[in-house]
């Protein structure tokens, strides 16, 4: 302890990650492979651990003396706590890079020594493999980012249905575990080469100003100390030579990143020329791909190559400015990330390990870049806090590894096998209404605007507006807004158990199908056409043609408060061809909504009171609504605008899409399947007795989420008992 003057130090994690911790990791491979031979029967055991998919950790200790942490205070030599403190309370745009590299540089000097490994069984949740499996069918790809080591999480994708128990013997899944022991270190040719002496001299040419400064502040301090001149000497050169040995190993470190690029070069490659052999030898069967940690480390080393050939070291910092440094000038091949990319875009399934968390996040951002899609990232422990937060979409599970990635979550679910129904149901439910959404509100408001610009070409542009301003800001409050709301919480085209029994419907409503800017096109013309219809009609009935025997004119008042009676029932009716299912509170809010309309206009002609910038409708909507006139009007328009849109909807039933085609299939009790994968002998062999929709489903279900619900529930208990009502 302390007081003996001996920390002890324990350190756990990964094997791969400890490894490289380890006494004698700090010269090279070679060393680390010493390290290997000298405790095999522990790798030995990790990776019979591995095959029997249990999770391993390592755990490696060391003994310092007290100084290495708390300084010598007779020499006033700082220790690590020191720097440690002093970079905890920095700030800067840089601090947190500063900090995890000096705890990087702690544990590394260190030196740890392996005592021992751990391992324990990680048992799945309940549900996970089916959850996995109805994710896959739904044709979204999976990318498992985890720290195990490759055979555990093969074995752990196969017992959950991510990868198939065939996929290696066929070769079907593309393995990248961790380089071979002749590719993490340089042969003895290799550092013999005149190229890598060149650039070793070259790096330390164009640090030499930086050497000489920095031996002449250890100089001055070694002074300050009251040191001999003969220490002195002797502590500026110990500096500058470990200087220049930290300059060694940066190249070697270049270099050996160069050679594993190149040989992970040649193993994309071969991967990617396979594919096409595999896809006609195992049509209609999935690929999958598991890679080691490493070989991401050197796929994001060359993420930002350009397209040209560049120089190696492009990026490796120098010592003497932290900027590009030189003396290397291999030229790379730039396009590793994208062959990496092109293989797991071909791959259904992806398993990265031994991954860092901030690793895990580089890849979402990968997709995020290359694929230009929204990413959904799920997790339960701290390691995966920064991958969350990184996707478009983040998904906490509470669990019992703390609340880190609950807090960093847009949603919680206490068990992986919830997200299906959070994606497959409610996402794909409420994409379709939010869609509907926005542009319905788009819709409703450009369809009053029109009516108003179209009246200022009557009025000269003379800034009257047409209507009582009461009427105008009740139109988003009460006249329009209880349909949407309700169609946007309650809305359902297909219900709930058909959406989770069928997961391959959920791909069919994403992307440009409910939305883009096609559909904002569509929606605008419908708003045009249908202002077109809600103005010209009512004018032309009461301005052009006036409904008095005498002849005169009715007025612009009551000639806008006809064409304002039009544009709301027509923006009511136009949500109604959208709905799928009419419940109780559909019918409440359309029919309550056009009925508070007429009530309102009876209210604001009772009196002068509410008259305001010049309009008044006193006395006007008693004596409209004696008219035969004002009735037929308004039947002509809103039924000229349903002929619109009751063409849309036929044309709809002649060219259908796959959702149309399923739900009317569903509907008629005929088979249902994946149009994408069909299997002709499930279809000779299905019965259509054992397909039929619970009566109870087709008489009772509208859709709602109220007191129906519990009815859809006792019919599919009753179909999948085997009993029929």
């Amino acid at each position: 302890g302390p007081e003996k003057g001996l920390l002890k130090i324990y350190c756990k994690g990964a094997d791969s990650y400890v490894k490289a911790l380890c006494r004698g990791a700090k010269v090279g491979a070679a060393e680390i492979e010493k390290l290997q031979k000298y405790n095999k029967t522990i790798f030995e055991n990790l990776e019979e651990f591995g095959g029997e998919s249990l999770r391993t950790l390592v755990v490696a200790s060391a003994t310092k003396p007290r100084s290495w942490w708390f300084g010598d205070e007779k020499t006033g030599e700082e220790g690590w706590k020191q720097k440690y403190d002093a970079a905890v309370i920095a700030k800067g745009p840089n601090a947190k890079q500063e900090l995890s590299k000096l705890e990087g540089e702690i544990e590394r000097d260190a030196e740890m020594d392996m005592i021992g490994a751990t391992a324990i069984e990680d048992k799945l949740q309940d549900g996970v493999p089916e959850a996995i499996k109805s994710l896959l069918d739904a044709s979204i790809k999976i990318w498992v980012l985890t720290g195990d080591n490759v055979a555990t999480a093969i074995n752990i994708g196969i017992s959950c249905n991510l990868l198939e128990a065939d996929m290696t013997k066929e070769g079907r899944l593309f393995v990248f575990d961790d380089f071979d022991k002749k590719h993490k270190d340089l042969t003895p040719a290799e550092t013999d080469s005149s190229e890598y002496k060149n650039a070793v001299r070259d790096l330390l040419e164009s640090n030499g100003a930086y050497y000489e400064r920095e031996r002449l502040k250890a100089e001055e301090k070694a002074r300050s100390e009251e040191r001999t001149e003969a220490e002195v000497r002797d502590a500026g050169q110990a500096k500058k030579m470990r200087l220049k040995e930290e300059t060694e190993n940066q190249v070697k470190r270049a270099f050996i990143m160069r050679k594993k690029a190149c040989v992970l070069d040649r193993q994309f490659d071969e991967a990617l020329s396979k594919v096409p052999a595999l896809r006609n030898k195992y049509q209609g069967q999935p690929l999958g791909l598991a890679m080691h940690g490493n070989v991401w480390k050197v796929v994001a080393h060359y993420k930002t190559q350009r397209a040209t050939n560049e120089v190696l070291t492009s990026s490796m910092p120098s010592l003497q400015d932290g900027k590009s440094g030189g003396g290397v000038t291999e030229e790379v091949d730039m396009s590793i990330e994208g062959k990496f990319y092109r293989l797991a875009k071909e791959c259904k399934s992806v398993l990265g390990c031994r991954l860092e968390p901030k690793e895990k996040a580089e890849i979402v951002k990968l997709m995020q870049r290359r694929e230009n899609v929204p990413t959904l990232a799920i997790g339960d422990g701290n390691n995966d806090t920064v991958m969350i937060k990184t996707a478009e979409i983040g998904v906490g599970i509470r669990g019992v590894e703390g609340t880190s990635a609950v807090s960093a979550s847009d949603y919680v679910i206490s068990q992986f096998r919830f997200l299906t129904r959070l994606l497959l149901v409610h996402g794909r439910l409420n994409n379709r209404r939010i869609c509907l959404l926005m542009y319905y509100i788009f819709y409703k408001t450009s369809l009053v605007v029109w009516t108003v610009l179209f009246f200022g070409f009557y009025s000269a542009f003379s800034g009257q507006f047409p209507y009582l301003d009461w009427m105008y800001q009740l139109h988003n409050i009460a006249f329009t807004a209880l349909p949407i709301i309700i169609y946007a919480i309650f809305d359902r085209d297909i219900d709930p158990h058909t959406l989770a029994a069928n997961p391959y419907v959920y791909p069919w409503s994403r992307g440009p199908i409910l939305y883009g800017p096609h559909k904002l096109i569509e929606w605008a013309f419908w708003a045009f056409l249908h202002a077109v219809i809600c103005f010209f009609i009512p004018w032309y009935a009461f301005e052009v043609t006036s409904p008095e025997k005498s002849g005169q004119s009715f007025g612009f008042q009551s000639t806008m408060l006809v064409v304002y009676c039009c544009v709301v029932i027509v923006t009511n009716q136009k949500l109604a061809f959208y709905a799928a299912h009419w419940n109780w509170a559909w019918h409440l809010v359309f029919w309550g909504s056009i009925s508070v309309l007429f009530v309102a206009i009876l209210v604001f002609s009772t009196s002068t009171i509410f008259a305001i910038g010049g309009i008044d409708y006193y006395f006007v909507g008693y004596r409209l609504f004696a008219m035969e006139r004002f009735w037929m009007t308004l039947v002509l328009s809103s039924g000229l605008a349903c002929m619109v849109d009751y063409t849309r909807a036929v044309m709809e039933h002649f060219f259908p899409d796959r959702t149309r085609v399923f739900v009317e299939a569903r509907h008629l009790g005929k088979p249902v399947f994946d149009p994408d994968h069909v299997n002709l002998d499930d279809i000779k062999n299905y019965s259509l007795k054992d397909s039929k929709t619970p009566p109870g489903l087709n008489r009772r279900y509208t859709g709602s989420n109220f007191s129906f619900t519990p009815n859809v529930r006792e019919a599919y208990q009753k179909k999948n008992n085997g009993i029929q009502n």
